[in-house]
């Protein structure tokens, strides 16, 4: 899984560089190598199941590579092997993995009886989702299994249920949960400020963009919210925070644009997480470093934003036109968004003369 950010074509990767940057181009090379050791051999394609979370996965990482392979000059031969020998599934993934499970490795590798160092730690629950044709059972005989794994012919009303809710959640928590120095999930569900917060963004946001019964999508957010409690993962927001930009502009954007439509004002709480996330990427609060992860290019310009700001070349109100008008973090430009800019700038003016545990009480 690499993320939102993960499906992209770089033109600056080469078929020779060993490997190539992004996980689309690696993917190319091996493929294009499976191609030649067999001869094009239409019965040696492969099924793709990619599990970013992104609109139609499958399809879009079968662009990337057909792109790659235009740009390196690949035969037409091979270009027709990927579309007629390979399978690309979308898919749709849900289960919460908190990561190398280092405080119980111990435990866990006294009872399997050997050293494992790809360990990872998930909650029970989970689902998968594969929107294609039934060939698959074939190879990835799943029905036969008690997994929670489901081929479905259309997987975008899923997708949004999912992605809005529990992701949106998430990323949402990450900035605002952080700085009120929370580090895992399940304490800053604990926090009465963060969980207050999360049922809001959820229940009286989110949950109005989403065309569902309302008993079902009111079942599935409380069910999220639960899942978020589990005290047996150790999941720390610091990993939730990988990418956070390209995840908010999938996973928040399009609930916060779908609630000003239908309810012609900004939701309040999604515009503060969006706010946060903007105070949260300038890398340092009260004088700790935040470990940030994100493409280089992002962390410079909010980096360089936030320290003209600091140095009084910029005002806030700059700052702010600035960094929601970057289309390369947001692909468009947020200013263009009705009343978005002037109410982060409002949220930001907050957190910078009240600092931010008292600006999150101003939201609404």
């Amino acid at each position: 899984n690499t993320t939102e950010a993960g499906i992209v074509f770089n033109s600056d990767d080469a078929f020779d560089h060993t490997p190539p940057k992004e996980f689309p181009a690696k993917l190319t090379v091996w493929l294009f190598h499976r191609f030649t050791h067999f001869n094009g051999a239409l019965d040696k394609g492969c099924i793709l199941l990619p599990v970013e979370l992104i609109d139609k996965n499958g399809e879009a990482l079968k662009q990337c590579i057909l792109q790659y392979a235009d740009h390196w000059s690949l035969s037409d031969a091979f270009k027709n092997w990927i579309s007629e020998a390979c399978i690309f599934y979308n898919t749709l993934v849900d289960r919460i993995v908190s990561g190398y499970p280092k405080d119980k490795i111990e435990e866990i590798e006294a009872k399997l009886g050997f050293k494992d160092q790809l360990a990872v730690a998930g909650e029970l629950y989970q689902s998968w989702l594969f929107e294609g044709p039934d060939d698959i059972l074939n190879e990835f005989p799943f029905n036969k299994t008690d997994l929670n794994i489901e081929l479905v012919s259309n997987l975008e009303s899923y997708r949004n249920l999912k992605v809005r809710i529990l992701n949106g959640a998430h990323t949402s928590m990450v900035p605002v949960a952080y700085l009120l120095g929370e580090r895992l999930v399940k304490d800053a569900m604990k926090n009465t400020q963060v969980a207050n917060f999360i049922h809001q963004v959820l229940m009286s946001e989110v949950l109005e963009t989403l065309d569902f019964p309302q008993d079902y999508k009111e079942q599935f957010a409380n069910d999220v919210v639960n899942r978020f409690k589990n005290p047996a993962l150790e999941h720390q927001l610091i990993s939730i925070a990988l990418n956070s930009t390209s995840k908010f502009v999938t996973r928040l954007l399009p609930s916060l644009k779908d609630y000003l439509k239908i309810k012609g004002s900004l939701p309040a709480n999604i515009t503060f997480a969006l706010s946060a996330l903007i105070r949260f990427y300038e890398g340092s609060f009260n004088n700790d470093k935040i470990d940030l992860n994100d493409t280089t290019s992002v962390l410079e310009y909010f980096s360089n934003t936030w320290e003209q700001f600091r140095e009084n070349d910029i005002d806030l109100n700059t700052l702010t036109t600035r960094l929601l008008g970057n289309s390369h973090i947001w692909q468009e430009d947020l200013n263009q968004i009705t009343g978005l800019t002037n109410m982060v700038y409002n949220n930001l003016s907050n957190i910078e003369k009240y600092g931010f545990e008292e600006a999150f009480t101003m939201i609404n």
